[in-house]
């Protein structure tokens, strides 16, 4: 496997393409990317040097402050949550306490840029990493540096379950299956997600795959997201199907689009070259980190480049 072909390429380029059609659909003009992104170059940026909270901080914060990981070199702005917990970073210098607690409304701002580190985790700790208790400190760590409610953290949990079984090479219906049946058992057994787990039942009932699209909504809610993300895996044939399908949904498609084109790109590998969203003056940028994160070996183990 040649490092243009890797899932940390693939999934990278999926999620910037689609972030961008959705910037697009907001403003024809635009020609940057959306904060989902920006956060994700910077999670690979920082998790190609290893694991470090503070390290990874400072690039979110790098992100806010000076626009860094954006096309245009300009300031953006993201979920509330995630500005917050940046600005608190900003005063304590502390990772471990940055992230917000407040339950009332968990948006899905740690959920768009979480891709990176499933395949850090992968690569780190092996295909069961799910179910490796250091492991998921690990992701509940990175997931609550913004977002550290009990249901922002199941979310992510479910999410990184679901795409571990397709990485495995499971079709999407039993990466469901498998993904809520592991998510359920862990996160039963700790007390602080356990009234959580009630948020999650949409997608643990029989033939979710059928459901009707008028019961989702894309949103920028972390379990409407999910939920849709979800949905739109198990009935789509393609990238570009997905991102079709997205479309239909009653809300806003582009608080979705992201996390559809991350995940398909797990399943259709896609064609850079055919990506006529992508701004031009942000290519070379994508190119130089993900050419640092592929020959740091952090995100795919060495044996399957060869």
């Amino acid at each position: 496997m040649n490092q243009s072909q890797t899932p940390l390429t693939n999934t990278t380029y999926g999620l910037v393409n689609a972030d961008c059609f959705a910037e697009h659909l907001d403003n024809a003009q635009t020609t940057d990317w959306s904060s989902a992104s920006s956060l994700t170059l910077a999670t690979i940026s920082s998790l190609s040097r290893g694991y470090n909270l503070s390290h990874l901080m400072d690039q979110f914060t790098a992100w806010y402050a000076r626009g860094d990981y954006t096309a245009d070199r300009s300031v953006q702005m993201s979920d509330r949550t995630t500005i917050r917990s940046i600005e608190h970073y900003m005063i304590n210098h502390d990772p471990f306490s940055s992230g917000s607690h407040q339950e009332q409304v968990v948006d899905n701002g740690a959920l768009l840029r979480i891709m990176p580190v499933v395949l850090f985790l992968n690569t780190e700790y092996g295909d069961d990493f799910v179910i490796d208790d250091p492991a998921m400190l690990t992701l509940h760590q990175i997931t609550g540096l913004t977002h550290n409610q009990p249901t922002a953290l199941i979310t992510n949990g479910i999410y990184v379950m679901f795409v571990n079984e397709l990485m495995a090479g499971e079709t999407p219906v039993d990466a469901l299956e498998i993904a809520i049946d592991t998510a359920y058992d862990y996160y039963s057994k700790h007390n602080i997600f356990q009234e959580a787990l009630i948020h999650f039942d949409q997608l643990n009932t029989p033939d979710f795959k059928n459901s009707n699209i008028e019961s989702l909504t894309a949103s920028n809610l972390a379990i409407d997201t999910l939920t849709a993300c979800i949905w739109i895996i198990l009935n789509s044939d393609s990238y570009a199907s997905a991102m079709a399908l997205t479309l239909k949904l009653n809300g806003d498609p582009s608080s979705l689009l992201p996390l559809v084109g991350t995940t398909a790109a797990i399943l259709y590998p896609v064609d850079v070259d055919a990506m006529t969203n992508l701004p031009k003056n942000g290519t070379n940028l994508i190119k130089r980190i993900l050419n640092i994160g592929n020959r740091s070996y952090r995100f795919q183990r060495l044996e399957l480049f060869n």
